[in-house]
């Protein structure tokens, strides 16, 4: 966690420390989130396991800041929900849980604006992310709701089932929003390059699509 705030306090004052084609901004929406999950232990032995998404939220801030004309970076710290609800299948029976772990998130976007008017513009984004876990919450097929585990303990048949997901995630995000003073209109989705399990022979990667509205507070970007 020290290493997380350690890095928003850095770019923030980069940003604090630009030109006058910075702005900062604030967003919120929607997060419509999937897990992908492959490798031996989910479909071996007459086991199969799949997901559907669950809906979550996100809300933060951002930088804006200008590199050249159309052109900017823009940096970011945002609360993010990500989850899945997992069925599992074997010799006809299955069962079906959901874990909804919340995120910090911070974005590293490089964007381009395109005028479309007085008053409007459309942005392009695309950049990494890195996350970390803070929170959230797993529920079995009874129901049974207990705190996401963090950290990268194997199961055994001595700790208890191990942990749920490992804490640091990262990946690719890509997105488009649409100006109107000052306003933002969003769409984006974030693809998950790291396994946040925590087990040798499970891959899990988190894929979220979001729907945002946002506000930018200074003139319109160059």
């Amino acid at each position: 966690m020290k290493k997380l705030f350690i890095s928003a306090l850095c770019l923030f004052a980069i940003a604090f420390g630009a030109n006058a084609q910075t702005r900062f901004g604030v967003k919120a929406g929607l997060n419509l989130a999937n897990q992908s999950y492959s490798g031996s232990a989910t479909n071996s032995g007459g086991t199969s396991t799949s997901t559907s998404s669950v809906t979550g939220f996100h809300i933060g801030g951002f930088a804006e800041i200008g590199i050249a004309s159309g052109f900017y970076f823009q940096p970011g710290l945002y609360l993010s929900t990500k989850g899945s609800k997992v069925k599992v299948s074997f010799l006809g029976s299955s069962a079906e849980g959901t874990i909804t772990p919340t995120y910090l998130e911070i974005p590293l976007n490089f964007g381009y604006a395109i005028g479309l008017g007085e008053k409007a513009k459309l942005h392009f984004l695309a950049g990494p992310y890195v996350a970390f876990g803070i929170g959230g919450k797993t529920k079995d097929p009874n129901g049974k709701t207990e705190n996401i585990k963090w950290g990268s303990e194997k199961a055994t048949l001595t700790n208890n089932g191990g942990s749920d997901l490992k804490s640091m995630d990262f990946g690719l995000n890509i997105g488009a929003n649409i100006e109107y003073s000052n306003f933002l209109f969003g769409l984006q989705y974030g693809l998950g390059l790291s396994n946040v399990s925590p087990q040798e022979d499970t891959s899990i990667k988190n894929n979220v699509f979001g729907i945002s509205v946002g506000y930018v507070f200074g003139g319109k970007s160059e």
